[in-house]
């Protein structure tokens, strides 16, 4: 009698004491690790290249579209966990694993909004001073280069929300609304802006003139590339402001090791170059110049330090 009694409680405590069969024939244990080592690619990483680098907090707009697609497909191997609805907290290995993808996904998140944020504050705080000038009787407007800052800014929000996003469309609001008061005081503003003359009588002026109008034109290329257009360019005068060369010397390192001095001797000249963009007049500010280190004279090199708007009418024809 005690014999029979023995025998189903022996096989109850096996049966305790056995796995638990999950889904597909795995015990619970077995798929909880499984399923660990899936999201653990995704945790987050700052190996260059690795899944996982998505989850690095960031405001450099490159670096989040490079890791998008690490991005998608942690989202999408999440969702496809939490649809098997097994408890993270079923293993100690799951737990880790699931909270390490859910804050990547939740950094990659914050990283695009720090981003529209700061660009928020940036257009808001733009939009409103221009919208005060209109009505003073000397007004001011943002220069070129702060211009140029709220047009890379909208760029990059272009490119981290979709057309339909409701936070790009209220900035898109807000930026046609500054360009346009900025317009209507640049019109007041322009009409008492002229070119400055061209002073300089050097043998060398055609060159300096060519090499201005190749950088211009590279430099238009390069700003209208973005946007995926190609407005028209036509040079309509070159004015080399300086009267002579300006020099500068200097002594300095060689590189950022800080090994190594050498003597450097600088010289340059202002030009300005207005030209039709399309429809838009502007004058182009250059600094073209030439440097001589250690004794050996480069080639003669520029940039465009800025650009302006300008009445057509006010360019010397």
């Amino acid at each position: 009698m005690r014999l029979r009694l023995l025998i189903p409680i022996v096989i109850f405590a096996a049966a305790l004491a056995a796995p638990v069969v999950a889904q597909g024939g795995q015990s619970q244990e077995a798929q909880a690790e499984a399923w660990a080592k899936r999201l653990d690619e995704y945790k987050a990483s700052t190996a260059p290249g690795s899944k996982g680098e998505f989850g690095i907090p960031t405001m450099d707009v490159d670096k989040i579209l490079a890791t998008h697609k690490y991005y998608l497909e942690a989202k999408k191997l999440y969702e496809e966990f939490l649809a098997t609805k097994i408890p993270p907290d079923t293993h100690w290995m799951l737990r880790q694993a699931e909270y390490d993808i859910r804050t990547s996904l939740r950094v990659y998140q914050q990283s695009i909004q720090n981003i529209v944020d700061d660009v928020a504050v940036q257009i808001r705080q733009g939009q409103a001073w221009i919208a005060t000038q209109g009505t003073k009787q000397q007004p001011l407007m943002h220069g070129s280069g702060r211009m140029e800052e709220f047009f890379q800014y909208m760029a990059a929000i272009r490119k981290l929300l979709p057309p339909d996003d409701a936070r790009r469309m209220e900035l898109e609001g807000l930026y046609t609304k500054l360009v346009a008061d900025q317009e209507v005081v640049e019109r007041a503003i322009l009409k008492s802006r002229k070119m400055k003359p061209d002073v300089y009588k050097g043998g060398d002026a055609a060159t300096i003139k060519q090499l201005a109008a190749k950088i211009l034109a590279e430099d238009t290329e390069k700003r209208y590339d973005e946007a995926k257009v190609k407005p028209t360019v036509k040079l309509l005068r070159t004015h080399i402001t300086s009267p002579s060369w300006d020099t500068e010397s200097a002594v300095e390192w060689t590189d950022t090791t800080k090994s190594a001095l050498q003597y450097r001797v600088s010289k340059g000249v202002f030009v300005q170059v207005a030209c039709m963009v399309g429809d838009n007049c502007f004058v182009y500010t250059l600094y073209i110049h030439r440097d001589t280190i250690g004794g050996a004279t480069g080639n003669l090199v520029g940039h465009v330090m800025h650009r302006d708007r300008y009445l057509r009418e006010n360019i010397p024809n």
